[in-house]
Parts: structure tokens; sequence; C-alpha cells
């Protein structure tokens, strides 16, 4: 991730100062942090393709171990995707 102010990569806890700035100006609760919007990117990618491996490249892990830690969903919505995709195939 490239800081815009420096055009370079942002370094040590540079883009979580940054981001509490945007919360606390947005009055989102403090208790809310950027990790849990790349959770939410996470979790919302496996939801809608059912494929962990699309979030793992979203998120740009090495493994779906890690991805999976950041999956906060119960998979529910993939599998009804899932299935319905494999009636579909069936007819």
């Amino acid at each position: 991730m490239i800081d815009e102010d420096r055009g370079k990569p942002y370094w040590e806890n540079r883009y979580a100062e940054k981001f509490r700035k945007v919360r606390d100006a947005a009055g989102v609760p403090s208790n809310v942090w950027s990790m849990d919007s790349r959770a939410g990117a996470v979790s919302e990618t496996v939801e809608a393709t059912g494929s962990l491996e699309a979030a793992r490249d979203l998120a740009t892990h090495t493994t779906t171990k890690t991805t999976r830690r950041y999956s906060r969903g119960d998979g529910l919505e993939a599998s009804r995707k899932i299935a319905e995709a494999r009636a579909k195939k069936r007819t």
C-alpha cells in the first residue's frame, strides 16, 4: 500500500495513524480498526464467490490458511450459492 503523501510504501504505524484520523472524523466507533475493513472485504469475497482462493488473491495472502483466519462469515451464503449452481448445472 502506497502512502499518498510520500509516494512510497507506508512505514511502521503510519497507515494505522491515518486510518484513525479518518475513522474519528467520520464518527466511526473507536473499536473499529483498519483490519476490520480488510476482514470484511475477505469475508464478503468468500460469501459472494464461494472461493477462498479468490479472497486469498484479493488479500494478497500467500496461503488460504491465512485467508481463512480473516474470513468471518459462517459460510452459509457461499454454501447456498454453490448448491444452487450445482442444481442449475443438473437441469
